[in-house]
């Protein structure tokens, strides 16, 4: 899967392992969303205004392909409702951790509190 959407994510079957054992921040400097009808589709980059990184919240998974017998480590970007910004885009986005909150994320512990990867959309101020 490329995308897990947070919301409801605790109740999935195929993410229960992987939100709890399997946490990863991916790094990003921006990500992309297409508005527009096939073939006159419009990119639209979304970054911070001070260019700095950020990181989505994510799911890693190791797995046995079936057709080569080798082990594959895969991982997807949860994802959730979008800021005021990216609504007129696009009707998703990354879920994008506050520094404060990476942290958390990654905590092993972290199934005993909810954490903002497994809710609603970032804040607007990054």
């Amino acid at each position: 899967m490329i995308n897990a959407r947070a919301e409801g994510i605790e109740s999935k079957p195929s993410f229960k392992k992987p939100l709890r054992y399997q946490r990863c921040i991916i790094p990003a400097s921006a990500f992309f969303e297409w508005k527009g009808n096939p073939g006159a589709k419009v990119k639209y980059r979304i970054a911070r205004k001070d260019g700095d990184l950020f990181g989505f919240a994510g799911l890693y998974e190791h797995w046995r392909d079936p057709n080569t017998d080798g082990e594959l480590t895969t991982c997807t970007i949860n994802t959730t409702q979008p800021i005021e910004l990216v609504a007129p885009i696009h009707n998703r986005m990354p879920v994008i951790l506050l520094p404060e909150d990476e942290d958390h994320w990654l905590d092993p512990d972290m199934s005993r509190k909810r954490s903002p990867a497994c809710s609603g959309p970032t804040p607007q101020s990054s």
